[in-house]
């Protein structure tokens, strides 16, 4: 758990976005190359695209739990119902530290500036890590 909040923050002071530093700590275990999880996690950056919509980490976070969670099969709604528990778990937990899931209510209402969100950062991994500690079996 260390590891991972440490490659987190590590992304994140280096100047990667919220978004890459959480998504890119999980790459190797998703048998994903860090680049291509630095690019597939960019456009989650600033609420989505810039919009200051669902924060980046949070859905990054999602991503994560997805993962892991899913086994991609169309139709296994037994599956997609643990997922959906778990992400609802997410974003309870996340909206209980930060009063909202959006960028605007994360950051209460002001524009994000470079490295204002490195404690966000570390509690995303902290709740995923938190969700895949419950994982029984895949």
């Amino acid at each position: 758990m260390h590891n991972k909040i440490k490659i987190a923050s590590m992304h994140y002071e280096n100047g990667y976005t919220c978004s890459q530093a959480v998504f890119s700590a999980y790459s190797k275990e998703m048998e994903i190359d860090e680049v291509t999880a630095l690019r597939l996690a960019e456009g989650f950056t600033d609420g989505i695209g810039g919009l200051q919509n669902i924060c980046g980490g949070l859905s990054a976070a999602i991503a994560v739990i997805s993962y892991h969670y899913s086994d991609g099969t169309p139709g296994n709604l037994e599956k997609r119902k643990v997922l959906f528990t778990k992400i609802k778990t997410l974003i309870d937990e996340f909206q209980k530290e930060y009063k909202g899931i959006t960028c605007k209510e994360v950051l209460r209402n002001e524009k994000p500036v470079q490295f204002q969100c490195g404690m966000t950062v570390k509690n995303c991994v902290l709740l995923i890590n938190q969700l895949l500690s419950e994982i029984d079996t895949r």
